[in-house]
């Protein structure tokens, strides 16, 4: 299953240990600077206790589909039980194992998972157990790249999606390496979501990238 963490901390960059944790898991990171924007592509939001928006996004957790928030830093005596009551899901401190934060990580997915585990945008439904997807009521069969492409897309909720980021976060390639299978698994896509209701909501957006028409 593909899974998504963003990592949401204004100009720092991730910590090495959430590199480390994250490549022992093989999930993709990437780092967002736009909080209202960014966060519902995640299935995982981390950043540091020194976010300043971060009283905000825990306030907000449930306004960006309920997605999991790990608060990573140098944590004072008593930062950790404060961050989870204002509604982070859990706070590791820098000092701890990379091998601790990638099972606090699994956890806190998992978690929101079983939490329900359906989501849509538009006439989009997913089911992120199942890995299923219904479109206008229609259920639509994907393989498993197409549906990461499809949930990923989804996510970003209108927004375009640039090439290099499907690359890298559903490909987990950190470079173009210029071939057009982009191309090849957007045309499938919207050959399968015509079939399945007679209509697309793929856009290409000439120069940047694609996305899924704003609703």
């Amino acid at each position: 299953m593909a899974i998504y963490i963003g990592w949401i901390s204004g100009t720092h960059d991730p910590p090495a240990i959430l590199a480390k944790a994250a490549a022992a898991a093989n999930i993709a990171v990437s780092h967002y600077r736009d909080l209202s924007r960014d966060a519902r592509k995640c299935d995982l939001i981390v950043t540091n206790n020194k976010f300043s928006q971060l009283e905000t996004m825990c306030r907000n957790r449930l306004s960006n589909d309920g997605v999991p928030i790990i608060v990573l830093g140098k944590l004072e005596s008593g930062e950790r039980a404060r961050w989870i009551k204002a509604g982070a899901d859990d706070a590791v401190h820098l000092d701890w194992c990379a091998g601790e934060l990638t099972a606090r990580m699994k956890t806190a997915i998992r978690r929101a998972q079983f939490s329900g585990g359906l989501w849509s945008y538009g006439p989009l439904a997913f089911n992120l157990l199942e890995r299923t997807v219904r479109y206008y009521g229609s259920s639509i069969r994907f393989n498993t790249r197409e549906y990461n492409l499809l949930l990923y897309l989804a996510k970003a909720r209108g927004e375009v999606v640039l090439r290099e980021e499907l690359l890298k976060n559903v490909w987990q390639i950190d470079f173009d390496p210029g071939t057009n299978r982009i191309d090849v698994y957007i045309f499938r896509l919207r050959d399968k979501l015509r079939q399945g209701s007679g209509t697309d909501i793929v856009e290409t957006v000439r120069g940047k990238g694609y996305r899924i028409k704003p609703w």
